[in-house]
């Protein structure tokens, strides 16, 4: 498994004091949604994250966390 950006631009985020995020934007060739890794660490920091999907012809899809990965185990599971 590699180092994705979206998990690069988290971890760097936090590592910088950043604790809330409201949304991340994700370009790629073909507007392509993020691997299951980051979805899971975009769940345990931000789990109400607004997502951005665009393609190289500027097409612009929305999403929450919650549509891209249902059931998501986070904090709240640790109960």
């Amino acid at each position: 498994m590699a180092i994705c950006a979206e998990r690069t631009a988290i971890v760097k985020a936090v590592s910088e004091g950043q604790r809330e995020f409201t949304a991340i934007a994700i370009a790629t060739r073909d507007g392509g949604s993020p691997c299951g890794a980051c979805r899971q660490v975009m769940s345990e920091f931000a789990p109400h994250l607004r997502v951005l999907l665009t393609d190289d012809a500027g097409h612009v899809r929305q999403f929450t966390l919650d549509q891209l990965l249902p059931e998501s185990f986070g904090p709240e599971s640790l109960k």
